[in-house]
């Protein structure tokens, strides 16, 4: 697992992956009501703008499947 905090910047494929999850949880925190850190979290260890837009795809079709699996249990 990563090493995360303020002295440690992600690689670029780590970032991704982070940006991605981070981005999920936004979107499902957001669904649900309750506020999210991430748009601070992403910056902070160096992502970018285009690094969640690189990451939309994947982020869409993971909230898709966590929505679903919530309705359906």
């Amino acid at each position: 697992m990563a090493s995360h905090g303020p002295g440690r910047r992600l690689a670029e494929a780590e970032m991704e992956t982070e940006a991605e999850a981070t981005a999920t949880a936004h979107v499902i925190m957001s669904v649900l009501g309750l506020p999210s850190k991430a748009p601070s979290y992403i910056p902070w260890q160096g992502g970018t703008g285009l690094t969640v837009l690189r990451a939309m795809t994947r982020v869409q079709g993971a909230v898709k499947t966590i929505l679903e699996a919530a309705r359906a249990g």
